[in-house]
């Protein structure tokens, strides 16, 4: 009983047993796969001065990124040949703007159409 109890995991073992069916910890476990993981990546040490630092923190926090994150993007980046977008509320509200834009010239040629009459004067206007 005590042998299908340990199988199906109801009973539990005593922690010799368990030493020996879980050699190494769950945290030394993790611990050892993270130095293997760093390991076979490269490290890049960037020095800035106050300044520069502080401007490089205020663009980090724009796009809601820490300083080291939004470096290694931006470098990429910039070898991609690709655009790091800012905050997608700046982009709505872009999108907004230009969708009233594209409201106002739709109303305009509505009229113009309606009317026939459309001056030079008033093309002036609108540019």
């Amino acid at each position: 009983m005590k042998d299908y109890l340990q199988k199906i995991g109801l009973f539990q073992k005593r922690e010799t047993e368990q030493k020996e069916l879980f050699p190494v910890s769950s945290k030394t476990h993790s611990d050892n796969r993270m130095k293997t993981r760093r390991s076979k990546n490269k490290r890049v040490d960037v020095y800035f001065t106050p300044e520069q630092h502080k401007l490089v923190a205020v663009h980090a926090k724009a796009h809601q990124m820490g300083v080291a994150p939004f470096c290694k993007s931006a470098v990429l980046a910039y070898i991609n040949k690709l655009f790091i977008l800012p905050d997608i509320r700046a982009l709505s509200v872009l999108e907004q703007g230009i969708l009233k834009i594209g409201v106002n010239i739709n109303h305009v040629a509505f009229n113009s159409n309606i009317h026939k009459n459309v001056r030079p004067e008033d093309v002036k206007q609108l540019a």
